[in-house]
């Protein structure tokens, strides 16, 4: 944990991944995301809302959400680690994950 408490972002360039556990648990902590728009964080990363986002393997993009990330001043930035840690609390905790599975299973 105090790790993720020294970021200004975490920056997430993946080519591919699911819902990764570092996201949620940078995010529940109030950082915001440099993050790659490939799986479970393309469906709930919002560009400009959670960080700042990138299509996985564009360089021009991810230097563009770099600087937008470095550019921003602080009281900004703690905006977006605020709706990091508000789209945790709604929509990231394990009930919506098994109620998610529950509504699959009963369809």
């Amino acid at each position: 944990l105090r790790y993720y408490l020294c970021l200004d972002y975490y920056v997430l360039p993946s080519f591919y991944d699911g819902l990764p556990n570092a996201m949620l648990e940078a995010a529940a902590l109030g950082i915001p995301m440099l993050a790659a728009k490939v799986g479970g964080m393309a469906d709930f990363l919002v560009d400009a809302e959670h960080g700042f986002l990138f299509h996985p393997g564009d360089e021009a993009e991810c230097a563009n959400a770099l600087q937008r990330g470095h550019s921003l001043p602080s009281a900004e930035r703690q905006k977006l680690g605020a709706s990091c840690s508000s789209l945790v609390e709604q929509k990231l905790q394990h009930h919506h994950e098994g109620n998610a599975y529950l509504q699959t299973l009963l369809s």
